[in-house]
């Protein structure tokens, strides 16, 4: 049987068999009323499986349950999660994205993050990516950017004081 991978999109999805990082772990983490467990630092896991009810559909995140490399197993709503796709480390995951050209970083009047648009290389495909995650491009698009040597453009939008006095 051929094991068929997921297209290397960018950011890679939160489905199962995909691979997810914790930089800080998770300390007793768990239900509050049931078992609860402590996920160390620096370390990835697995998606094994995802599910969906009415509750988590109202906050239209999935309950994902992961095993962690120590063999360790816990349940997290899928926006706590951060997605490395198929690499076993964030590292990895880190060396499979090179940006090209430009990255269009839009803020809002005070500076704060709107959307993010640029040309990568992420897996060895090519393709377009806007973000509209901001922990995420701070976290970590935007140093693979810098590191690369990739120029950031700025687009600051204007205020509704800003709108007004020209009109």
């Amino acid at each position: 049987m051929i094991e068929q991978r997921e297209s290397p999109t960018f950011p890679p999805r939160l489905i199962v068999g995909n691979r997810v990082w914790t930089a800080s772990g998770y300390r007793d983490h768990g239900p509050e009323y049931g078992p609860k467990v402590n996920i160390a630092p620096n370390q990835g896991g697995t998606i094994t499986a995802s599910q969906e009810n009415s509750y988590t559909r109202l906050l239209g995140d999935l309950l994902l349950t992961v095993r962690w490399d120590d063999g360790q197993v816990s349940k997290h709503y899928s926006g706590k999660l951060f997605c490395i796709g198929r690499f076993q480390s964030r590292t990895e995951f880190d060396q499979a994205i090179k940006p090209v050209g430009v990255a269009e970083l839009t803020v809002g009047p005070a500076g704060g993050f709107r959307h993010a648009l640029l040309e990568l290389e992420y897996d060895g495909k090519y393709q377009t990516v806007e973000l509209y995650d901001g922990a995420f491009w701070q976290e970590c698009v935007e140093p693979v950017v810098k590191q690369s040597g990739c120029t950031i453009s700025i687009t600051r939008l204007p205020s509704k004081k800003e709108i007004k006095a020209n009109r």
